[in-house]
């Protein structure tokens, strides 16, 4: 069974996960509270995709990006300016892995 059609469309779904971790990472920085639940949404589809299609090295780094939103929704790591900068570092490495 050919799986590049399934393949094609993952990565084109986890390229709009990804804009929209980026759109809501925006509105994180600006107090929106919920905005932490789409992001962690939208790593956690990634991550499953990722595995389905044995992507290894995106499901085996999304964790970790997982593993700090927790934190954050548990208010045991700060929202500032600094996490933001750290997690669009990270959606870029995502968005790097994923083209690889």
């Amino acid at each position: 069974m050919d799986l590049t059609p399934f393949i094609e469309a993952f990565h084109a779904e986890s390229q709009e996960g990804l804009d929209a971790m980026e759109a809501s990472l925006l509105k994180l920085e600006t107090g929106d509270s919920d905005a932490i639940h789409d992001i962690f949404r939208a790593a956690h589809s990634i991550k499953g995709g990722a595995g389905t299609f044995g992507l290894n090295a995106v499901s085996e780094f999304t964790p970790r990006v997982e593993t700090l939103l927790d934190l954050m929704r548990a208010e045991h790591y700060p929202n500032d300016a600094d996490t933001v900068a750290l997690l669009l570092d990270a959606t870029e490495c995502l968005r790097s892995l994923l083209s690889a």
